[in-house]
């Protein structure tokens, strides 16, 4: 059977898939059909009884167009965008690999153009597995998260690209994609960052260097980018430059994307070009508006869609403390100049959901809903799967179920206000979360990272969050 013949789907009116046939089968001529071809190569269906033929005598392509779009494997991601993490690493996106396999990646970005990235063993791989509606593991993240109920990254990029489905029937029977044409930017360019987050490293902020040399006496072997390149990120930015006459969207993450030289040069070459129309996405820590006499929100003037998520975890000294180097009068300040100076930008709360943060979200999310700076849903909660120390489960039995009630008390308060449900559930999928498993095994872990990190910075977690303080009692 060629690579280009076609064959007969026949499905009922709820989208379930009769039958296959290499020709029309008069015993389904009541039902709706759509003819597909064959590419793929891999057996999709085994066993099921076709009428015409039996589908494990064949090689199936795999999904037709409209099923792989509500398959839970497929995604975008691998025919629209590439990924650099801060560390140098070649990626499929920023939700991959999984925190217990930080070793996988597509190559180096000093030793591995993105070009051959595009069509590396792993990135082909990954193709064919989401076209036949396969598990891959560098996926395990947007997996966990759907579960969970929460929004995945996977499906977010599905939402915003999957009008460029077409590109999909152009991938070669061993996920070979030969035009390399990217839609989606998410190149962290270094690790440059003026912070020093609690549930961060030294992979993506440079400031948590001297600290992480103190913690395990030698820079380890997976960290090659601790300090930033700029060369590095040059290399990155020269690759990517030929396709800004395509790009539609970008995703500014870091480090700290508003202290990057190569995320200002983006933008100028985009008004340069006159492309305001790209979307620009942003997490941010909220530290700063300028840099080297750029005031950045006289650059986002200029383009029709801005979304900051701002990368907040508390609120005054618990925010402080969380993200070491944040001044908080700084950081309302800089969030009311946005709202002043470009109230078209789409602003929300990115917080990352820890244990240390886990009573007082809910404080700062409801505070910041009453001053009027955000909306009750411009939240987007990001939970700590790894390191497993810094998980919210890890809480013993008796912290959980006082935390569950406030969280269902939350809940009530943002269904007093909301215009959806859309936040609400967010929340259920925390406690979904919370009550899912019993990991308190690891608080061990936790009060001696933390104790450990308290001596260096010369800080103490009880006195900021006595809310956990039992924790630490022996």
């Amino acid at each position: 059977m060629t690579t280009d013949q076609l064959i007969y789907v026949y499905y009922d009116d709820e989208g379930k898939i009769l039958s296959y046939s290499k020709n029309s089968d008069s015993n389904f001529e009541e039902f709706k059909f759509k003819m597909i071809p064959f590419k793929f190569m891999k057996k999709f269906y085994n066993g099921l009884d076709t009428r015409a033929f039996t589908v494990d005598t064949l090689t199936i392509e795999g999904l037709h167009s409209e099923e792989v779009k509500n398959s839970k494997y497929f995604c975008m991601a691998p025919w629209v965008a590439l990924h650099t993490a801060a560390d140098g690493k070649i990626l499929p996106c920023c939700a991959s690999p999984p925190q217990e396999d930080y070793d996988w990646d597509l190559g180096k970005v000093r030793t591995t153009s993105l070009k051959e990235a595009w069509n590396s063993s792993e990135m082909r791989k990954l193709r064919v597995n989401m076209v036949t509606d396969t598990k891959s593991k560098a996926c395990t993240r947007c997996y966990a998260f759907e579960d969970l109920g929460l929004s995945s990254y996977r499906q977010a990029l599905n939402y915003r690209f999957m009008k460029h489905y077409d590109v999909v029937k152009d991938t070669l029977d061993d996920g070979t994609l030969e035009n390399m044409n990217l839609k989606y930017w998410d190149f962290r360019f270094s690790n440059i960052c003026n912070f020093k987050c609690r549930t961060c490293g030294p992979h993506y902020s440079s400031k948590w260097l001297s600290d992480a040399l103190k913690l395990y006496g030698k820079q380890r072997p997976t960290d090659q980018s601790w300090g930033g390149s700029k060369a590095d990120g040059d290399s990155i930015l020269e690759q990517i430059l030929p396709f800004a006459e395509s790009v539609e969207e970008i995703y500014f993450a870091g480090g700290e994307p508003l202290i990057t030289p190569q995320h200002y040069e983006i933008l100028n070459l985009l008004i340069d070009m006159k492309k305001f129309d790209v979307r620009l996405f942003y997490n941010t820590n909220m530290s700063t508006l300028t840099f080297q006499g750029q005031n950045v929100l006289d650059l986002w003037k200029k383009f029709k869609t801005v979304k900051i998520g701002a990368s907040l975890d508390g609120n005054y000294k618990r925010g402080e403390y969380l993200r070491t180097g944040q001044i908080w009068s700084e950081t309302i300040s800089n969030t009311k100049e946005i709202k002043k100076v470009t109230p078209h930008v789409k602003f929300e709360l990115s917080p990352t959901i820890s244990i240390m943060n886990s009573f007082n979200l809910l404080d700062f999310h409801k505070e910041w809903v009453e001053l009027g700076l955000i909306n009750v849903e411009d939240i987007c909660l990001n939970l700590v799967l790894g390191p497993e120390y810094y998980r919210i489960d890890i809480l013993p039995e008796h912290i959980k179920k006082i935390l569950v009630e406030r969280y269902k008390e939350h809940i009530k308060w943002i269904n007093q206000h909301a215009t959806s449900r859309t936040v609400a559930r967010r929340f259920e999928a925390i406690i979904e979360f919370i009550q899912k498993e019993d990991n308190s095994h690891h608080l061990p872990d936790f009060v001696s990272m933390t104790n450990k990190v308290d001596e260096i910075r010369d800080e103490k977690f009880v006195d900021v969050f006595p809310e956990l303080k039992e924790l630490f009692i022996d």
